[in-house]
């Protein structure tokens, strides 16, 4: 039995989502891209009544769903807002959302990344707009890149994880986050997955990337991918994609990156990676800026896209 937020007139229910109920969320997101199992990490890093994790329920039927994960005590990222097609217009998705799933956030900043045609919808009803986030793709790069002077790789597992999150903690949208610790200890350790770490000479880390599997098929997500600078985000990248085949039937891999950066733009090129879904960075309640100049790809447009 899980938690009832609110019950309609018409039977739609808004209670808490069920762990074994973000398949709903999964299946629907892959009929755009692949996505990977990034909300049962979200899900299972909070108790079973914390907020944040709305379904909308209609007749015994899931038809709609919106997270809201907090990043920090004054951040909160927004995803996963859906309502089945046939259900669209019945003002379910403004229920869950305006009538909910606002109350949580409050005041307090709520970061989303939206399609572009809603942009317009979105200011009206308060957002700014902020910067382009893009899916990338491509075929996994062979190890060609010659690891900087002085640094060393590791996996992640390897290394201390307060090493790792000392790290983290100087790129991700606020330092000393309980929930990204929570997180980040389980998204390293993640099925099917791999995380590396770069270590300076003092054996200080100073880059860090992670990969994990899709739900489907042979596709790979990587994020959060943190380096200093473009050649070592390349050779973390490359040392991920180590154990993936490049044949044209083989894997690929994805990357949500900020479009406007550079450096970002420098990386797509040096690994032969296409644009395929563009999303646009929309703030309510604030505005937090650019992101972190080491963050090259964020970690997941699920549930935390920093």
């Amino acid at each position: 039995m899980s938690l009832i937020y609110k019950e309609y007139d018409d039977g739609f229910v808004v209670r808490r989502m069920r762990p074994h109920e973000t398949t709903y969320i999964q299946q629907w997101d892959s009929d755009l891209v692949p996505t990977g199992r990034d909300l049962d990490v979200a899900i299972n890093s909070y108790s079973a009544d914390s907020d944040g994790f709305y379904i909308g329920e209609y007749r015994g039927e899931v038809v709609a769903s919106v997270i809201r994960i907090p990043l920090a005590e004054d951040v909160f990222y927004g995803s996963c807002f859906y309502v089945v097609e046939k259900f669209r217009g019945s003002g379910f998705g403004r229920r869950i959302r305006d009538d909910v799933a606002a109350g949580f956030v409050g005041s307090k900043t709520l970061c989303v990344d939206a399609h572009d045609f809603l942009e317009e919808m979105n200011k009206k009803r308060g957002y700014i707009s902020g910067y382009n986030v893009v899916m990338y793709k491509g075929k996994p790069p062979r190890k060609s890149t010659a690891l900087p002077a002085g640094t060393t790789l590791k996996n992640a597992l390897d290394v201390s994880f307060d090493k790792i999150i000392d790290y983290d903690n100087k790129c991700f949208v606020r330092p000393n986050s309980p929930y990204r610790y929570k997180i980040l200890k389980q998204w390293i350790r993640m099925e099917g997955g791999k995380s590396v770490v770069a270590l300076s000479t003092s054996g200080d880390v100073i880059a860090l990337a992670c990969r994990r599997p899709s739900v489907e098929g042979r596709h790979h997500i990587i994020g959060p991918l943190y380096a200093g600078n473009i050649l070592m985000a390349q050779v973390l990248v490359e040392e991920l994609c180590e154990d993936l085949e490049t044949s044209s039937q083989g894997d690929m891999i994805w990357l949500n990156m900020r479009e406007s950066s550079e450096r970002v733009k420098q990386l797509v090129r040096l690994l032969d990676l296409e644009g395929d879904l563009r999303m646009l960075r929309m703030y309510l309640n604030g505005d937090l800026g650019d992101l972190n100049h080491d963050v090259f790809a964020v970690t997941s447009v699920d549930f935390c896209g920093y």
